[in-house]
């Protein structure tokens, strides 16, 4: 609408002087919107490399069996981090093996297993590690905790009878 209006008032003008001001008024703010618009697509481009940075850092933590996301991102330098254009993390081994030395409570054993209920992705998930708290197990038996689960989460009944070795198919 407004460019109609400046197209309209330029028509309408007989001094080339005029037409001369019009001009550097309607680039003035071309150029005004070109890097407002450089700007916005910058701060675009920057949520999406902090975004991916937090997802790949979140599948390195995973991977590495951190029990929480947040505690072991919490002791980890995140300055010294970079994502790699693999999709990895760079600098993050180093600092991961100093933490399981340090820290080792915020990581599943290797002898733990690790039963992922919930959402699959990046989404928050609790996991089952503890065969004490398996009802299934022989260590965390429980015919009345077996039976609760069973009424109200079947789905996460068959995971901890496929985790103590109970369910057959």
């Amino acid at each position: 609408m407004e460019q109609n209006n400046d197209k309209g008032r330029f028509e309408m003008i007989d001094n080339n002087s005029d037409k001369d001001a019009i001009i550097l008024e309607l680039e003035t703010k071309i150029g005004n919107m070109k890097s407002e618009y450089e700007t916005k697509i910058s701060d675009m481009k920057k949520v999406a490399h902090e975004r991916e940075f937090y997802h790949a850092l979140e599948r390195e933590v995973a991977g590495a069996s951190g029990r929480n996301f947040k505690a072991v991102c919490a002791l980890l330098d995140m300055n010294s981090l970079t994502i790699s254009e693999d999709g990895g993390i760079e600098g993050f081994a180093d600092q991961i093996e100093k933490l399981r030395e340090s820290d080792s409570y915020l990581f599943y054993g290797a002898d733990e297993p690790k039963v992922v209920i919930g959402n699959v992705g990046s989404f928050p998930r609790k996991t089952v590690s503890d065969k004490k708290k398996n009802p299934w197990s022989k260590e965390g038996f429980s015919l009345t905790e077996q039976g609760r689960i069973l009424r109200n989460e079947p789905e996460k009944a068959k995971r901890l009878m496929v985790l103590a070795g109970e369910y057959n198919k």
